[in-house]
């Protein structure tokens, strides 16, 4: 499985793209920015990240994940 670390501070990202419909896009986020799902979050010691960006399902069906500026590729990890 395809590994990517967000940009900003390195800890993994979260995404979900259910429309199966070639250029439809959703949001991606680091998965220590406040919005993203968790079990339990602790304000006073928890590193926050608001890094976003955006994943795009190409015409073959495949997704690709793309910075917040829609162009530059997300690099996956080695």
């Amino acid at each position: 499985m395809e590994r990517y670390n967000c940009p900003a501070c390195g800890h993994p990202i979260v995404w979900a793209l259910n429309n199966f419909r070639s250029n439809a896009i959703t949001e991606i986020k680091c998965t220590k920015s406040p919005t993203a799902s968790r079990v339990e979050l602790i304000l006073e010691t928890e590193t926050l990240c608001m890094w976003t960006g955006i994943a795009q399902r190409q015409k073959d069906g495949s997704v690709r994940l793309f910075l917040s500026d829609g162009v530059t590729l997300l690099r996956k990890e080695l």
